[in-house]
């Protein structure tokens, strides 16, 4: 994989969707896509790359939502658009977050990226799947012992599961509980001090009906 960019690092030449600021990957076969994503590709997904199409990430601004999408890519550098290609192709791809993300949205082959004309990284960082655990965190700790930059291997490390619905579920049951039982203490309590005030009318001799009414006039007049 390498992306599709080249020139000086600090003002490297892009190319990417036209209005879009992102990066795209360049991939020798489908194959090598499948590996990186860890997805299957459909048939249709398949068949844009070998048409000389895009696949954009599908979490991406104004990623294809339909068949026969098409898009343009633009070459840029900073701000400047130097050329556009025609029409091509687009799928969209589904993607797990992860670090060889950033800075892209998408891919294609690099086949068609060099039919295209367009800005291929001579060296750039290398994607490698089917490595174990243990076997990457050698290579990163190698590369520390080497006194080189740490981040210079990155160890992708699946996202957080989601919160299951069960869980939200349980905890919006749960929220309502305490309203209710808040509620009802807060019932109760008025109750008692209804009561205690309903006896101490009575207990000046008040009747008990007379004392009611003075009760509700009351709550009337300080009800909002």
């Amino acid at each position: 994989m390498r992306f599709l960019m080249a020139g000086d690092p600090d003002n490297p030449l892009m190319a990417g969707r036209e209005g879009q600021y992102g990066s795209l990957l360049a991939a020798n076969q489908p194959r090598d896509v499948e590996r990186l994503t860890g997805r299957r590709l459909d048939p249709g997904q398949t068949s844009v790359l070998r048409e000389g199409g895009v696949l954009v990430w599908s979490h991406a601004a104004d990623a294809p939502t339909g068949p026969d999408t098409r898009l343009r890519l633009a070459v840029r550098q900073g701000d400047k658009v130097l050329g556009r290609t025609a029409a091509l192709p687009a799928a969209a791809l589904d993607v797990d977050p992860a670090e060889w993300r950033t800075g892209s949205d998408g891919t294609m082959l690099r086949a068609t990226a060099t039919a295209l004309d367009l800005p291929i990284q001579a060296r750039g960082p290398v994607m490698i799947t089917g490595v174990s655990d243990k076997k990457a965190h050698a290579l990163q700790q190698a590369v520390i012992d080497a006194g080189m930059d740490a981040g210079a291997v990155l160890i992708h490390v699946e996202p957080d599961d989601p919160v299951p619905p069960a869980a939200l579920l349980a905890t919006a049951v749960g929220l309502v509980a305490l309203a209710l039982a808040a509620v009802l203490a807060a019932t109760r309590s008025q109750t008692r001090i209804l009561r205690r005030y309903l006896a101490r009318l009575i207990a000046v001799g008040i009747p008990p009906r007379w004392a009611r009414q003075v009760l509700l006039c009351q709550h009337a007049a300080l009800s909002p």
